[in-house]
């Protein structure tokens, strides 16, 4: 018998803390994506004006900077992309 097995009121705490800790991934990942792990990259991108407040936002508040992160990703994606194809020595096509 594992040592974890045999104290039920052990086992119900590591069962609520999991949960919590599931319930807290789910809820980043559902209304704070920008907040993951993965996008660390495009936090630190100039053009998305990431400012420190979009670690701590309401949940009501979640829905418009999501909006607004969007339109800064398209603007930044399309400047981007002007950039790549009108590049000074890049051949005219």
């Amino acid at each position: 018998m594992e040592a974890h097995d045999e104290n039920p009121v052990d086992n119900w705490w590591i069962s609520e803390a999991r949960a919590r800790i599931v319930a807290i991934l789910e809820l980043l990942h559902d209304y704070m994506p920008w907040l993951l792990p993965e996008y660390a990259p495009l936090r630190e991108l100039p053009e998305l004006l990431f400012k420190q407040d979009a670690y701590s936002l309401t949940i009501e508040d979640a829905s418009a900077f999501a909006a607004q992160l969007e339109v800064s990703l398209r603007r930044a994606c399309s400047s981007s992309l002007a950039t790549r194809n009108f590049s000074p020595g890049r051949a005219a096509q």
